[in-house]
């Protein structure tokens, strides 16, 4: 009997620190930008990161309002007028899921006309001034094609 308590004691314990060590990797993976937003990769850092620098609000992980027929959440929001504004995406994974779950965004972002601005994986791996540059172009030339202006915001 005394074996088999002992053997049971060891088992938990064992299941108890690999439990711990799975969260203590969980929290090693968490990725913070600059402005304190956590977010998934070190790429949708540098992007974040680039928003933050360059003095632009924006919000992390926001449901889509405009969708609703299903919950959808982007991975960022630039309010530009009235509630409205550009939603950017980070493809950030090519997985069949992932690709699938892809494809049902980009059309439901079509059907409800809502602007946004999709960067690929491999966008970022540019140099930061030129990924920076590019993204800066893409949400002026998104704002004014959709409100006729971009918001200037406070440094």
């Amino acid at each position: 009997d005394v074996e088999k308590l002992i053997s049971a004691k060891n088992k938990i314990q064992k299941t108890f620190i690999q439990k711990n060590d799975e969260r203590e990797e969980q929290k090693s993976k968490i990725n913070t930008a600059q402005d304190g937003h956590n977010v998934e990769s070190d790429m949708e850092v540098r992007i974040d990161d680039t928003l933050y620098n360059s003095f632009i609000l924006h919000s992390y992980g926001k449901n889509v309002a405009e969708i609703i027929e299903k919950r959808k959440k982007c991975d960022w929001f630039i309010p530009i007028s009235n509630g409205k504004g550009i939603y950017i995406e980070y493809w950030g994974m090519d997985t069949p899921k992932y690709v699938e779950d892809r494809k049902e965004k980009e059309e439901l972002y079509k059907k409800y006309n809502i602007p946004y601005i999709g960067i690929e994986k491999d966008d970022p791996k540019q140099d930061t001034q030129t990924f920076t540059n590019n993204l800066l172009r893409e949400l002026r030339k998104t704002a004014i094609e959709y409100f006729g202006f971009m918001p200037e915001w406070k440094k």
